[in-house]
């Protein structure tokens, strides 16, 4: 049931008026008849009047009628895969926080086996974002080394960044793929420059490659 469940559109469908020549048709000649079978002996203009009416009502009644079907069909489709949808969100979820746990396992073995550099600032230059790197005895950074930022409180993978420049003050880097959250807090600041927190470092992986 619960692949059948994902075939079927759970949404509400939305009330559209469509001209169905098949619904024309029927509630015109429905129309025509109803009145000489139930009151002949009325006059040929309230006969007409009644014709009108009915193939107007006819037009405007039936797309109200299937939307309300569909309605009801999609009421019980919900109540029917209900438990099924709640056990496949929650088989979902349990996958979902599984592999964040794997991944915080992985990020945390990394940290543990790779140098660290403190990121001491960031700022940014029209769209693009640069962090500076300091520098750390024993670990040196060329030009072109490719780092990943994470965050060593929660090891949350947050981007990663590209040497750029080696200066005294530090490694300056191009970061890229950054958090979505991170990234918008940092574009939405007016300021250039912005602090950083202490638990935000990069990592460097893979060495550079000449």
């Amino acid at each position: 049931m619960g692949q059948e469940a994902l075939s079927h559109d759970l949404s509400f469908p939305k009330w559209q008026w469509s001209f169905d020549r098949w619904e024309f048709i029927l509630g015109t000649v429905l129309s025509i008849a109803l009145p000489f079978i139930f009151n002949p002996s009325a006059s040929l203009l309230v006969n007409l009047i009644f014709v009108a009416g009915c193939v107007i009502i006819t037009i405007i009644l039936t797309p109200t009628f299937i939307w309300l079907l569909n309605r009801i069909k999609v009421s019980y489709r919900r109540i029917a895969y209900y438990p099924q949808l709640r056990e496949n969100a929650r088989q979902m979820v349990t996958s979902l926080e599984q592999a964040s746990e794997q991944n915080s396992k992985l990020i945390q073995y990394i940290l543990s086996q790779s140098p660290l550099f403190e990121i001491r600032r960031v700022f940014r230059e029209n769209e693009r974002i640069f962090l500076v790197l300091a520098k750390k005895r024993g670990s040196k950074l060329e030009v072109g080394d490719k780092l990943e930022v994470v965050d060593s409180e929660d090891y949350k993978p947050l981007g990663s960044c590209e040497v750029l420049e080696v200066r005294t003050d530090g490694y300056y880097t191009l970061a890229t793929h950054l958090d979505a959250l991170w990234k918008g807090y940092i574009m939405s600041q007016n300021a250039l420059e912005m602090p950083v927190s202490p638990y935000k470092v990069a990592v460097k992986i893979k060495p550079s490659q000449n």
